[in-house]
């Protein structure tokens, strides 16, 4: 199981007293890498935006993603994997990474143990 239900959770608390439960708040306090502290209101934004400082407030595609193991391949196979085709590695990977390739962030991969493959194309190429 990846997380708990704390809503599920507090029904079943319920059942097994007997009684209806329900939740009449919940806060999620950080997810990953982001907590309360990166949170803006929509207000905050419109004033930033207006400011002109809007991008201060913005996280790349990379280091939203920094949770993710990085594989990095050869310069050389840069252009195939953008056009979709799987390299082969050589350390077995299992599971989404962030690739790279030509010292560029390409997105999300997907290895299946032997090979790799670009699932989530966010090059700015």
């Amino acid at each position: 199981c990846r997380g708990t239900y704390i809503r599920t959770l507090c029904v079943d608390i319920g059942a097994a007293l007997g009684v209806p439960a329900h939740m009449a708040f919940l806060l999620r306090t950080a997810s990953g890498m982001f907590t309360l502290e990166h949170a803006r209101s929509i207000e905050q934004l419109r004033s930033m935006k207006a400011a002109g400082d809007l991008a201060s407030s913005l996280t790349s595609c990379e280091d939203a993603l920094q949770f993710l193991p990085a594989v990095f391949l050869h310069a050389d196979r840069k252009r195939p994997t953008l056009n979709g085709l799987e390299t082969t590695l050589r350390k077995p990977m299992v599971g989404d990474c962030r690739l790279y390739a030509d010292s560029a962030f390409l997105g999300i991969g997907h290895g299946d143990g032997t090979s790799v493959r670009l699932t989530v194309n966010l090059s700015s190429e």
